[in-house]
């Protein structure tokens, strides 16, 4: 798949790529997003309404004009950040390529919550840290 571009009317949102690049009907099923700069996560449901895979968009605002290259979970794209609350939403993978995007993601919410709430030095930090533990992110 290549890159879409053109004009997007309104705001740049996460759905609004959605919808710019996929259409009205396939934005209508997306359940939830996150955006981390010029990467769009999403929990989408199947066009039958019995799943729920995730999607990786990838989308780039420039001089007026939006590019977008949507890329789904069976495809296994290189984006592996992931947040928990979109991975916790989705059905069974449906490919060796969708079990293998997730697990990655979950090696890297494991890797940032063990590195967060340390300072310098390795030792914990006072704040307020919350973070998830093993069991919770490999339940996810």
């Amino acid at each position: 798949m290549g890159w879409t571009a053109g004009h997007l009317k309104g705001s740049f949102t996460a759905r609004a790529a959605i919808e710019f690049d996929l259409g009205a009907e396939f934005a209508a099923r997306v359940i939830d997003t996150a955006r981390y700069g010029q990467v769009i996560y999403a929990a989408v449901r199947s066009s039958n309404g019995q799943e729920v895979f995730g999607l990786v968009l990838l989308a780039e605002r420039r001089d007026g004009v939006l590019y977008t290259k949507p890329i789904s979970e069976d495809m296994g794209p290189a984006e592996d950040r992931c947040p928990a609350r979109i991975l916790a939403q989705l059905t069974e993978p449906s490919n060796r390529h969708a079990r293998e995007w997730r697990q990655r993601c979950r090696a890297k919410l494991m890797k940032s919550c063990s590195t967060r709430g340390r300072s310098d030095d390795g030792s914990k930090e006072a704040r307020g840290v919350t973070s998830l533990d093993a069991a919770s992110v490999h339940a996810i």
